[in-house]
């Protein structure tokens, strides 16, 4: 419970151990016995998974879950040539703030060698002001994160990650005699491709979706 605890809230190992007792030391080697057991023993589950989540049936669960509330929300599929009825996977990257990053001796002081420029832009993301890692996770209507990609430098963007984890190329390979391709929707920064789908977007800085074009948009939100 401690260490899901620390996972879930992000408070400081200090903070925390006025929340379980026992002293801050022992609590902190005891969080690190539980990580190494959660990724001794579970570690299969998310790294080259994505064919056992389809053989067990979750995938097309989680298509039939997004069908499902996509048609409460309004949504026809009368059109089944955009795909929108083929989503099962969501693609989110998640980005972790860091500390400033530093390397070399020890010595303090804003000219002290262990502030290496390089190093420092290395892992900064300027949209954002912070120094930090991400990685991408797919995830389920179910909850559940079936694929993992990273951590990567925070100076890497979204596209960089989908590229590094093969994704798409996976999913092919997976559901190369399947009639009906399950894909992923993702954020709007991503390009359409066999199996990715980002939301409709205007031409030429206009206005010139459809209604159902705004519908869809509005719904996979």
């Amino acid at each position: 419970m401690r260490g899901l605890f620390e996972l879930g809230t992000g408070y400081s190992q200090y903070t925390i151990a006025t929340i379980f007792g026992r002293e801050q030391s022992l609590q902190s080697r005891a969080f690190n016995w539980f990580i190494d057991h959660i990724f001794g023993t579970f570690l299969y589950l998310l790294q080259d998974s994505l064919e056992r989540w389809f053989n067990e049936g979750f995938v097309e669960q989680s298509n039939k879950k997004i069908n499902d509330k996509l048609r409460q929300l309004g949504l026809t599929f009368e059109d089944d040539r955009n795909k929108r009825n083929n989503i099962a996977f969501f693609i989110d990257c998640n980005c972790f703030e860091t500390c400033r990053v530093g390397g070399g001796p020890t010595e303090e002081g804003p000219n002290a060698g262990r502030w290496n420029d390089d190093l420092q832009r290395a892992f900064y993301n300027g949209w954002k002001s912070v120094h930090g890692l991400k990685h991408q996770t797919v995830d389920l209507a179910h909850g559940f994160t079936v694929d993992i990609c990273g951590p990567y430098s925070l100076r890497n963007n979204d596209l960089k990650l989908l590229e590094e984890s093969q994704l798409q190329e996976r999913l092919a390979t997976i559901q190369a005699n399947a009639s009906k391709q399950l894909i992923c929707y993702v954020d709007s920064i991503y390009p359409h491709g066999r199996h990715i789908l980002s939301c409709h977007r205007s031409r030429d800085n206009e206005d010139t979706l459809s209604a159902g074009e705004k519908l869809e948009n509005k719904t996979l939100k």
